[in-house]
């Protein structure tokens, strides 16, 4: 993958405008999390290169064979939700969040995962940007 670029958009499906007019970069109650996720959702991009369960096929591969490839995804899935929750703890620990943005940034965090978790390796293509 190419380097990380802060000015790029890394969460939602690359290439897919109108999706992303839907998902969030980060919950829109809590902006100081931009940065914080933006980087963890390139972290998980890298975490996905290659092309195991590209487009329909792969998608179709994720649903009828377990394999080693999906384990590591699955472990990859799991890291990416770590890496969202990470800086809402911070931000808690700072008391630069109201409890009301912690409830909310939580539950987008699992929307989130679960969204990749799901569908991510359905618009994932090459692992190569």
């Amino acid at each position: 993958m190419k380097p990380y670029d802060p000015n790029r958009r890394y969460l939602g499906p690359e290439n897919k405008p109108y999706l992303n007019k839907f998902i969030f970069a980060f919950p829109p109650n809590v902006p100081q999390l931009e940065e914080p996720w933006n980087q963890a959702a390139y972290d998980h991009d890298c975490g996905y290169e290659g092309e195991e369960f590209a487009g329909w096929m792969g998608w179709l591969k994720k649903l009828w064979y377990r394999s080693e490839v999906q384990f590591e995804r699955s472990l990859v899935d799991d890291e990416f939700y770590d890496a969202l929750c990470k800086p809402i703890m911070k931000l808690k620990r700072e008391f630069k969040i109201t409890p009301q943005q912690e409830l909310e940034a939580y539950a987008y965090a699992k929307i989130v995962h679960k969204a990749v978790e799901r569908l991510g390796f359905a618009f994932y293509k090459t692992g190569k940007s």
